[in-house]
């Protein structure tokens, strides 16, 4: 599996504030001791940058309570007692602060408090990624994907492949994933979304609901906006658990899912993948999602030949001899990158 090692290396105003993020974490997480919120304590007034870059951080998620009750406490020549503070969703957000990919901003009140990253898998790499709400987002092979978060909405910008969405619960604040000219829009649910190339959009959901809106009918939506797409009644539909849908401005097609099915379908997030009888041409489709290796077969017999099996993805050359032991298929390499496909007894 090819991995992407570039870190992103920020300023010092960005490390500053990945300090603070990390202290806004822990402080979210609650139950903190008498030590840990003395370090904190000492390192907020070590500096009135630091101080500053403490309360931007806590105002990005609407969490300046947390700092008044930090405030609470007595002066630092003094014990402070051990103290509760109330949980939001704020762990993933230290977390969230070196990535592997596009790199990431966090933009202060100036924006109104909006926070922005952008993360990007290579060619056969999936990354699960948590997000600042407590949700986690996993991408898959070749997918590129903006993260905007405020304190009225979240949203996702899906710029190309495939990603799944466990999202946590927050009616306050709606979830929502563009990708093309359509958006999907949760609560709380489970749901992953894939581009395809004439930027129509394949919406599988695991729990839960999801709506599913054309982008210019949301186009009033931001960031900057808490009102809900289902609240103002510019849903086209909606989907529920173990049901599919292909949209692109418009439905074009609805179906529902066994489990069975759903598990093979989201097989990718365990670098899995798996076929149950599928035609040869979708499970080569399939695979060269994942490897730049250029695969042909021979002709369309072939093709509508039904095929199964389990495979690591990555790993073609054991797809290629299960091919060639269990379905009568020879594998022909034509050159590094090529590879025919054809049936045997054909030359």
């Amino acid at each position: 599996m090819t991995k992407n090692n570039k870190i992103v290396v920020f300023p010092d105003r960005e490390k500053l504030e990945a300090q603070a993020a990390a202290f806004i974490a822990r402080l979210d997480h609650g139950d903190m001791n008498e030590q840990e919120l003395l370090e904190i304590r000492r390192w907020s007034q070590s500096s009135p940058q630091h101080r500053a870059a403490l309360e931007r951080m806590a105002a990005i998620w609407g969490g300046a309570d947390i700092l008044e009750q930090l405030r609470d406490y007595p002066p630092l020549e003094e014990e402070p007692p051990v103290r509760k503070v109330n949980r939001r969703f704020l762990a993933a957000a230290a977390a969230s602060i070196l990535v592997v990919g596009v790199g990431i901003s966090l933009i202060g009140s100036g924006d109104g408090g909006v926070y922005r990253s952008a993360f990007e898998t290579a060619l056969g790499e999936q990354r699960e990624v948590p997000l600042p709400d407590g949700s986690v987002m996993t991408l898959n092979t070749d997918t590129l994907a903006q993260v905007i978060y405020s304190e009225l909405a979240r949203e996702i910008v899906l710029i190309r492949g495939e990603a799944y969405f466990d999202v946590a619960k927050d009616v306050e604040r709606p979830f929502r994933v563009s990708a093309g000219n359509n958006v999907v829009e949760a609560v709380g649910t489970a749901f992953s979304v894939r581009l395809g190339e004439r930027e129509e959009i394949e919406v599988t959901v695991a729990e839960g609901r999801v709506a599913l809106a054309a982008l210019e009918a949301a186009s009033n939506q931001s960031h900057q906006v808490r009102q809900s797409i289902l609240d103002e009644d510019k849903a086209m539909m909606d989907l529920a658990a173990n049901q599919r849908a292909v949209f692109s401005g418009k439905v074009q097609s609805v179906e529902s899912v066994e489990d069975a099915a759903l598990d093979r379908s989201l097989a990718w997030r365990k670098g899995v993948l798996i076929f149950a009888g599928d035609r040869l041409e979708y499970v080569v489709a399939e695979i060269t999602r994942y490897t730049d290796v250029e695969i042909t077969i021979a002709d369309e017999a072939l093709a509508n030949r039904s095929v199964g099996g389990y495979f690591r993805i990555g790993e073609l050359e054991a797809m290629f001899r299960s091919l060639e032991l269990g379905f009568g298929v020879v594998v022909e390499r034509q050159g590094e990158k090529q590879i025919l496909l054809r049936q045997q007894g054909e030359g």
